[in-house]
């Protein structure tokens, strides 16, 4: 039942942080552009921004976190009242 509960709560709490991730962050893109200028030539250059991309992970772990925890809690509680 622990396997079934972790994997459970890492699914939901992927999806239920990608979307609190989505509200929090909602005009903050994960990518982004510049051009660079060089002698004979100009290019747009695109970038991951690692600080959102962290950012979004620490959520979606913090969620995991709070699913799995909160669940743990409620079978102990549940397994005390029978």
């Amino acid at each position: 039942m622990t396997i079934k509960k972790f994997w459970l709560s890492l699914i939901f709490g992927m999806v239920i942080g990608v979307l609190i991730s989505l509200l929090i962050y909602p005009d903050d893109p994960l990518f982004f552009q510049y051009s660079a200028e060089y002698p004979g030539a100009s290019m747009m250059i695109n970038e991951m921004d690692f600080n959102m991309l962290f950012n979004y992970l620490v959520v979606i772990f913090i969620s995991v976190l709070v699913i799995f925890s909160a669940w743990t809690i409620f079978e102990k509680r549940m397994t005390k009242h029978e």
